[in-house]
């Protein structure tokens, strides 16, 4: 061995052992600390954390454009900048306005935007139960660290912060990040095979996948998700490719990003190593990728320690979240999906195992298959992963960039028999579409009473005077609309408060916001309901009724004797 490999391998042994030993460290200090000493930490580190990660991702970008125009890419010609340009607008106007901007999953997307709130004034990932949001200001007096990670929430109050707080905002965000996926799917495929008929296949799949579409004009994470995975496997194919700085700074800070978007956001570590592993000798010679492993070890960390914070979080659960029971349920389900032609196109099932066996490259076709299956095993075992499960259909929209990927090999491979086949493939995938068009027309009945619930209280919020207070099961809904409001559960914890305290402070008047969860058969939901008739004297200040619904607000008059 000569002295210049002996001293490559001390170099690379150091490096694996100093990584091993931070990650120890890291991990025994997690252990050190209470949950709530944890959470409360995570609440302004996450943030931090996600500037760093944002920073290293515009700094990055910002260099490789710049580089771009210096070497005059062909993608940055005028001619080719107003066709993309254009193709994108449209899809833009399909996705957010063609499919129905709604909320489709029960709070979550208000949860998402109050903790979007929250991070836009207090620079903390906090769901606030009490807070004050009159007059454009937040204060918190009451909050708690959220099981889901904070990666939308915190791009939410980037808009917040430019826009102010609106709940439109995080429906354009996922329009935007569906129009990137598309647009980044495309260059994935591109950098992958060199060829413009695979790149154009694969995103014009991921375009027309119905499930993409629909959740990329609500506030759930999964869109913004499902472009940060295309993204970091952009990144990260670039960086294998080009080993510059300013591959790693964008590398690291959209894998960064990445990890705060989903609890399973970890599994693209797998798709990574498809890229990444087959070049370790020559990356391990070159300096940017200590940079990249350095900040991606700063990002990891802060992720690792969420997922550490919440490991014990029932998630909803009345037995085991994950078993294997849950796996022979969903088996069946989750894989039916992909054929029944009801809300994934055949065809697009048909052409991605094709492509399974078409003549791209091993490591092209290893990477799709990987990226399906990580993001598809995963929620076999999951009690909530059933694409039958009400709402919980958006979890399929993971799989999207992986199996248009497949697909768009497969449509290639069949192409290169007759270039005719072509248009026969494009012909059967527009006929496809168009008849999935009154799906993603659709609102759908999932979480219809608690959508009844969110669109009646926001008619009945513009009537609310001025320092009023709400208590409701989501004060962040109301926070978000610019009233005062906290938990109602506080009428149990805190009936004095409630009657002193609060009517003094509020004018305006105490109210109860009467939802879905006072009206569906939940004990535990409907403690604090029934908690405030027993104590409180009200009296109805407005009121929907919908099916066996009663939606209303009820204005606290007096405390009973």
């Amino acid at each position: 061995m000569n002295k210049q490999n002996l001293t490559l391998g001390i170099i690379q042994t150091v490096t694996a052992l100093l990584i091993a030993a931070a990650w120890a460290a890291s991990i025994y200090f997690l252990s050190t600390l209470s949950n709530f000493e944890l959470r409360t930490k995570l609440a302004t580190l996450t943030v931090w954390t996600m500037h760093a990660a944002t920073l290293s991702l515009v700094i990055g970008g910002v260099m490789l454009i710049r580089r771009a125009y210096q070497n005059q890419h062909p993608l940055l010609k005028r001619k080719n900048l107003l066709g993309i340009s254009l193709v994108l607008f449209g899809l833009f106007l399909f996705v957010s306005s063609v499919v129905p901007r709604t909320n489709r999953i029960y709070f979550d997307e208000q949860i998402f935007e109050g903790i979007a709130l929250s991070i836009a004034h207090t620079g903390k990932a906090y769901m606030i139960n009490h807070g004050e949001a009159e007059f454009g200001a937040l204060r918190s007096f009451a909050q708690e660290y959220n099981k889901q990670p904070a990666g939308f929430p915190y791009l939410a109050a980037l808009g917040f912060r430019l826009f102010g707080a609106d709940e439109a905002i995080s429906h354009r965000l996922n329009n935007l990040c569906y129009v990137c996926s598309v647009l980044c799917l495309g260059l994935l495929a591109w950098v992958l095979t060199r060829s413009l008929i695979v790149s154009a296949y694969a995103a014009g799949f991921a375009a027309i996948t119905p499930m993409f579409a629909i959740w990329s004009n609500t506030a759930a994470t999964e869109p913004a998700a499902t472009f940060f995975w295309i993204l970091t496997a952009l990144a990260g194919v670039d960086f294998a490719r080009r080993q510059g700085i300013a591959e790693a700074l964008f590398f690291s800070g959209a894998l960064g990003l990445s990890l705060f978007m989903r609890p399973e956001s970890a599994l693209i570590l797998g798709v990574l190593g498809i890229i990444l592993i087959p070049q370790t000798r020559t990356l391990l010679r070159i300096k940017s990728t200590y940079l990249l492993i350095n900040l991606a070890w700063l990002f990891g960390m802060v992720a690792l320690a969420h997922l550490f914070a919440v490991r014990d979080e029932p998630w909803g659960s009345p037995a085991d979240r994950f078993s294997l029971e849950i796996f022979r349920q969903n088996f069946p389900i989750n894989s039916a999906f992909y054929f029944n032609n009801q809300s994934y196109p055949l065809v697009l099932s048909i052409l991605a195992i094709f492509g399974l066996f078409a003549r791209q490259s091993i490591r092209a076709r290893c990477l799709g298959l990987v990226w399906f299956l990580s993001t598809w095993i995963i929620f076999l075992f999951f009690y909530a992963g059933s694409y039958e499960y009400g709402a919980d259909v958006r979890f399929s929209i993971l799989t999207t960039p992986a199996l248009a990927l497949l697909a768009a090999f497969g449509a290639a491979q069949i192409g290169k028999i007759n270039s005719t086949l072509h248009y026969f493939i494009i012909g059967v995938c527009m006929l496809s579409f168009v008849s999935f068009l009154p799906l993603m027309r659709a609102i759908g009945h999932e979480a219809a009473e608690a959508r009844s619930d969110v669109d009646t209280m926001r008619e009945f919020a513009k009537s609310l005077p001025p320092r009023s207070f709400i208590l409701s099961h989501v004060p962040a809904m109301w926070l978000v609309w610019g009233k005062n409001a906290a938990q109602l559960n506080m009428v149990q914890s805190d009936p004095d408060y409630v009657r002193d305290t609060l009517p003094e402070r509020f004018p305006g008047g105490v109210y109860v916001h009467w939802g879905h969860w006072c009206n569906v058969p939940d004990y535990n939901q409907n403690k604090p309901c029934e908690a405030a008739e027993q104590i409180f004297e009200m009296q109805i200040y407005r009121r929907y009724q919908v099916d066996n619904h009663d939606f209303k607000i009820l204005k606290i008059v007096k405390a009973k004797n």
